[in-house]
């Protein structure tokens, strides 16, 4: 019995490892989707990408998780009307098998088909129709444009815990090894500030600086 015990906890974090690399490729999978998703409605929509008002300036970056605020039929949100005007099949793409914090898709099932007072949070971040820097819309021909990422709202919505996933533009993704992002982050949600754009924009710029992967 002891040596099962043994032998179990010597296996055990390999075991963990295996299961979180198999998350990673499910996880790079839908980010995936979501970039083909977003070529879609770029062609449809004049080589615009889905607006977010949380975008705008001091529209809150760290809200852009959100598919839909919560409340009215069109209050649909960045990577929410890519589900909205079906761009793909199933909202469930929009959540990483590895999130183990607030934000998952058994929670806000319901709601995307009959949305409500709730905002839906997905497990990906989204970079928004406009630079964050300029205020320009941004655009899809331009390889290393990046689309979306991880969730970052908090710490808890930081999926991986080690790194993340990140979209591009040519519909790439990239895994980028950087756990020095999950410190900028506030702990949990009692402790987000009313506006945080700066740091949301540092963080930004350390993931588009980074366009190696594997």
């Amino acid at each position: 019995m002891t040596v099962t015990l043994m032998l179990t906890g010597l296996m055990l974090p390999a075991l963990v490892q295996v299961r979180e690399n198999a998350h990673r490729v499910v996880c790079s999978s839908n980010l995936r989707q979501v970039g083909l998703a977003a070529v879609m409605y770029a062609d449809d929509y004049s080589g615009d990408l889905p607006h977010s008002t949380y975008a705008l300036p001091g529209g809150r970056k760290q809200e852009m998780m959100a598919a839909h605020r919560g409340g009215q039929e069109d209050h649909w949100e960045g990577l929410g009307w890519l589900w909205h005007f079906m761009y793909f099949s199933a909202p469930d793409i929009l959540y990483c098998p590895s999130h183990t914090g607030e934000h998952p898709y058994e929670r806000y099932e319901k709601h995307y088909r009959v949305p409500s007072a709730v905002r839906i949070y997905t497990n990906y971040h989204y970079a928004g129709q406009l630079d964050w820097e300029t205020g320009r819309k941004r655009r899809l021909d331009q390889s290393q444009t990046l689309i979306a990422t991880d969730g970052m709202r908090t710490m808890r919505d930081f999926n991986h815990r080690t790194g993340l996933n990140v979209l591009r533009g040519d519909n790439s993704v990239n895994w980028l090894d950087n756990g020095s992002v999950v410190k900028m982050l506030p702990a949990g949600s009692a402790e987000l500030p009313d506006d945080d754009d700066d740091t949301y924009a540092r963080i930004w710029d350390i993931i588009g600086g980074d366009t190696d992967g594997n």
